[in-house]
């Protein structure tokens, strides 16, 4: 069983963006850092705030976090292409 030690919020899109943003804090509300779409790697990361502490069970929770957007992301594209006649 995996204990919740944080929420992400889904913030509104920023003017231009293409990706989403969500703010990500502990459950007595500070503020950790954001998950963003990193277009040099093609996937979303974790950007963490200065002087924030991590333990095991919150690095877990984010890397599941980012699994699970990184993939929807991968299936969104790939319709995409799919669309668009493309099927490499």
């Amino acid at each position: 069983m995996c204990k919740v030690y944080l929420a992400f919020y889904k913030l509104k899109r920023p003017k231009g963006w293409k990706t989403d943003v969500w703010e990500v804090v502990t459950m007595d509300n500070d503020e950790l850092g954001y998950v963003k779409f990193r277009g040099a790697w093609r996937q979303y990361i974790f950007e963490p705030g200065i002087g924030t502490f991590w333990s095991h069970g919150c690095c877990d929770q984010i890397s599941e976090f980012l699994k699970v957007e990184n993939k929807k992301w991968r299936n969104k594209l790939k319709r995409k292409g799919e669309e668009d006649g493309n099927t490499e």
